[in-house]
């Protein structure tokens, strides 16, 4: 199971913590999500917090190094950086979308809940998969 929390500073960035708690006793991976321009979300740089200080957050909290668990040269189309905790059973994922963009090896595509077909998150054109099956 995986847990996606989109990080916004001044907003919930205060929460790390807790939400890195949360997956201390179930494996679940956490994925904090940095957050992204899109159009109806008041996107601004000030409400950015990057990877590499939600990373710093979490460990200078936990006064731990957090472990890498994957590699991601072994598998360009990997979307989240993880990393584990000793003594928790779940882990941490970041999607570094902004700092560390992965554009160039994503193979993904979204569909939302109302059934629109997203072939990418920073493309706001969507594709109606409903009216196509004629539902």
């Amino acid at each position: 199971m995986k847990l996606n929390i989109v990080a916004i500073k001044n907003f919930n960035d205060d929460e790390l913590l807790d939400f890195v708690e949360f997956i201390r006793h179930r494996p679940i991976e956490l994925r904090l999500i940095e957050f992204m321009p899109f159009d109806k979300n008041q996107w601004n740089n000030s409400k950015f917090i990057s990877f590499y200080e939600q990373r710093k957050i979490i460990e200078d909290g936990l006064g731990i190094k957090l472990q890498k668990t994957d590699d991601l040269e072994k598998d360009k189309s990997q979307t989240s950086k993880t990393y584990s905790i000793e003594g928790y059973q779940g882990k941490i994922g970041f999607i570094t979308s902004m700092s560390q963009n992965f554009c160039g090896g994503c193979n993904r595509l979204r569909v939302s809940a109302d059934g629109n077909l997203f072939i990418c998150l920073f493309d706001n054109r969507e594709i109606n998969l409903k009216e196509m099956l004629d539902l």
